[in-house]
């Protein structure tokens, strides 16, 4: 068997799969209900693979900082829209 860590950024959690083959862009690992086996990719949205445990840790780190470089961007542009509304002022009205 094949030791591969998998790293799962939705819900930050590393988990060891015993894995039956590689191939250089998928993990094969055994389905106990028929005796067959899944085919996941290394490397996708929900879930990539690692050789180490440290590999994987690091993966979701920097999942992590990037999620908090979008917080932070998301909040400056909700900020300034939060002032844009602030500096509203009303229209001045001709006089008839």
């Amino acid at each position: 068997m094949i030791i591969k860590w998998q790293a799962i950024p939705g819900f930050a959690s590393i988990e060891r799969i015993e894995c039956t083959r590689e191939t250089q862009s998928s993990v094969f690992y055994a389905n106990e209900r028929d005796g067959g086996e899944y085919r996941s990719r290394k490397m996708s949205e929900g879930a990539a693979y690692f050789d180490s445990w440290a590999e994987a840790h690091a993966h979701l780190t920097q999942h992590a900082v990037n999620r908090v470089m979008g917080a932070r961007r998301q909040l400056e542009v909700a900020n300034s829209y939060a002032g844009n509304v602030k500096g509203m002022r009303a229209p001045v009205e001709a006089p008839t």
